[in-house]
């Protein structure tokens, strides 16, 4: 046992000399001026820093989804079945808490929701256990599909480490399924958002990614963060272990080219699941604290943006009240088309007798094109600001790619 043992180790001493001498050969360095390089083009993919929205709203209700764990989603038997996973397994997705939260997002008018970090990467270690590439990407396709004209897709950390150990872009091929290639954007990355019923009022965030575990370490380096790129009104983390939110000062430069000062403020995201496998071994660190929150941005005097956390309100299994459900600032409720069409026509009816036979066609045809005419502005909530040169190519061409920072 020893004597092959002694073998083998020679074997890979053998090897590593030639090796090390194949590496240091002398060469002619006047052959290197006939020598060609084909050099192929990076596959990485296609990046995007910046989006610009519009909300047609007096608020926005922003939110993120991430650490969603879908590799856990639901566990494949050895017959290829789907089966849930059981309450005792800590490690599984709350799919309830999940349909939850979608159903909030597609009763309302005014969220904008970033979704980032939502994959479970598959290893040789774990990929009996957890769920293959392409039925994660069904299950998020299936359950985003309702609400995608409120999100905005973000390549985070873990779409990125399966994508730099060999795997797919699965951000990627989710924004083509839905359809959404031009809101799809790289971490780090400057978001605008105008609030089409405030005058000039739009505010401007700024994506943190980094993993941090204490509101402490989170405070300082987000602090940090902001003091390196002034000028914005809030700065979102989706990548920290806990939920935070705060106020702080930031500097700009005005239009007449002197420096300013204004308030800005700092959200962190918590995860979507309880289970954190890192901290598994160091309970004093305890799991992620729950993304239960929405973050209300208003607008104050003299067009100051001010945040508000209001809470999910939801049953989830940690918590002890079940009473009250929606009670958040995005519970306003889509209207109802054909109600609307209804109630203007009543109304036109109503009008005194006399008036309605001198003019019953001509006021009921007006009330009927005004409630179609308010139902059309209100129809999306949210959609994607274009510059001129994109208007102009917009008359020609339906799909028009959003490419760099708009000007508002």
């Amino acid at each position: 046992m020893s004597t092959n043992n002694g073998d083998r180790a020679l074997d890979v001493i053998g090897k590593k000399i030639k090796l090390k001498e194949e590496i240091d050969q002398p060469f002619d360095e006047n052959e290197l001026k006939d020598l060609v390089l084909e050099i192929e083009n990076s596959k990485e993919p296609q990046t995007q820093k910046t989006l610009a929205l519009k909300v047609y709203s007096k608020d926005i209700g922003f939110n993120c989804l991430c650490e969603l764990n879908l590799g856990k989603a639901y566990q494949l038997t050895k017959e290829g079945k789907r089966v849930r996973y059981p309450k005792s397994y800590k490690c599984a997705m709350n799919e309830k808490w999940l349909d939850y939260i979608i159903k909030q997002i597609e009763n309302a008018n005014n969220p904008v929701v970033v979704v980032s970090d939502i994959f479970t990467r598959v290893t040789t270690g774990n990929n009996e256990e957890t769920l293959p590439y392409r039925e994660q990407l069904a299950y998020a396709y299936n359950k985003l599909k309702t609400i995608k004209d409120k999100l905005i897709l973000v390549r985070g950390l873990r779409e990125k480490e399966i994508i730099n150990n060999g795997g797919p872009d699965l951000m990627e091929k989710l924004a083509n399924l839905l359809d959404m290639k031009n809101k799809l954007v790289d971490s780090g990355f400057h978001l605008t958002i105008k609030v089409n019923n405030q005058k000039n009022h739009q505010v401007s965030l700024l994506h943190f990614n980094q993993k941090l575990s204490s509101v402490r370490s989170l405070a300082i380096s987000m602090q940090k963060f902001a003091n390196n790129n002034p000028g914005h009104d809030v700065y979102f983390c989706t990548t920290s272990k806990t939920n935070w939110y705060s106020c702080g000062l930031t500097t700009y430069v005005d239009k007449t080219g002197k420096t300013q000062t204004k308030t800005c403020w700092y959200i962190a995201f918590g995860g979507m699941y309880e289970y954190d496998k890192t901290n598994e071994k160091r309970p004093e660190l305890g799991t992620y604290t729950l993304n239960k929150d929405w973050s209300k941005i208003t607008f104050g005097k003299n067009g100051t943006v001010r945040i508000d956390r209001v809470d999910y309100r939801y049953p989830h299994p940690t918590k002890i009240d079940s009473s009250n459900y929606i009670g958040s600032v995005v519970a306003d409720k889509k209207i109802n088309s054909f109600a609307q069409l209804f109630d203007s026509f009543s109304s036109a009816l109503e009008k005194s007798n006399e008036k309605i036979i001198k003019s019953t066609s001509k006021e009921i045809t007006s009330a009927i094109h005004q409630a179609k005419q308010s139902i059309n502005n209100k129809k999306k909530n949210i959609e994607i600001i274009k510059t001129k040169t994109e208007s102009a190519k917009d008359e020609n061409k339906d799909d028009v790619k959003l490419n760099g920072e708009q000007t508002l």
